[in-house]
């Protein structure tokens, strides 16, 4: 066998998938003329991703096919014992919850022109630059600019020109959070005297902690008093999808999917974050 590592390098995204997928051969060659496999034996292990690089620097592992952290990766690019694959692993997006509120309260997400506000208060370049250090990039729905089927869809995304546009979403909250009866107090939202408070499960595992902040700080700058749970794997899935939306056990959460394989026509995707039927969503 080669004796220089193999390290397949799965970028992770935010709102984003990265990319550099290799063609896939017309014909097949071997490798070598003898007859039988290239390897005899193949041996999967499970290697927490703390551990990878180390583990294929040390040779105890040849490949490691799974998502790598920006600065791992980084680490690794300048070894020479090293080859690093670039490919779609999956993606990072904030799910807001829409519920309406009950009598005598507001939920802003319910408001569907606040929801599209949210786009320009989300800074995907700052995130893709700095908290992933370029391994990501920008998504603004469900596909990516990676994906083939995005060309059915880019006249509609091409017509909102979503960009981070602060002044912008703060334009569109002003209207409609005057519009729904609240009022704003030194810079701060108030509906029928209490603050208009938000809870936003923040994952602490990876990424989206960062993110999760980051973007907890942009909606505090458009008014909104931000209730910010800081919340593991176990304690998230169970408040968001196991609770009913109307609860509001939550308004906001930095969720995270992981992709499989490209598809020339995704029928999958748009179902997954657009309708109940796949059970993915809260609820």
């Amino acid at each position: 066998m080669n004796s220089r590592k193999i390290f397949l390098l799965s970028l992770l995204v935010i709102l984003a998938v990265s990319l550099m997928i290799s063609p896939a051969l017309a014909q097949y060659r071997a490798p070598h003329t003898m007859p039988g496999p290239a390897v005899e034996k193949v041996i999967y292990k499970r290697v927490p991703v703390d551990l990878a690089p180390k583990a294929i620097q040390a040779g105890d592992i040849d490949m490691y096919q799974f998502a790598l952290r920006p600065a791992q990766a980084k680490a690794l690019m300048g070894d020479p014992n090293v080859r690093l694959y670039m490919a779609p692993a999956g993606l990072v997006d904030i799910i807001l919850n829409p519920a309406p509120a009950p009598a005598g309260e507001l939920n802003p997400l319910a408001n569907k022109r606040i929801r599209l506000a949210l786009q320009y208060a989300f800074n995907r370049e700052f995130i893709v630059t700095n908290i992933y250090e370029g391994f990501a990039a920008p998504m603004v729905t469900f596909l990516s600019t990676y994906d083939p089927d995005y060309t059915t869809i880019f006249d509609i995304i091409a017509k909102y020109d979503f960009k981070y546009d602060p002044a912008l979403a703060a334009q569109i909250v002003d209207e409609e959070m005057t519009r729904m009866g609240a009022e704003k107090i030194g810079g701060k939202w108030y509906y029928n005297g209490k603050p208009v408070t938000l809870k936003f499960i923040i994952r602490i595992e990876d990424e989206r902690r960062e993110i999760g902040d980051t973007f907890a700080t942009e909606l505090e700058r458009l008014g909104f008093t931000i209730e910010r749970i800081y919340a593991p794997f176990g304690v998230a899935i169970e408040k968001v999808y196991g609770t009913d939306p109307k609860d509001f056990e939550w308004h906001l959460y930095t969720e995270g999917w992981g992709k499989t394989a490209p598809e020339k026509y995704d029928i999958g995707t748009i179902n997954q974050f657009n309708a109940p039927w796949f059970g993915f969503m809260p609820g």
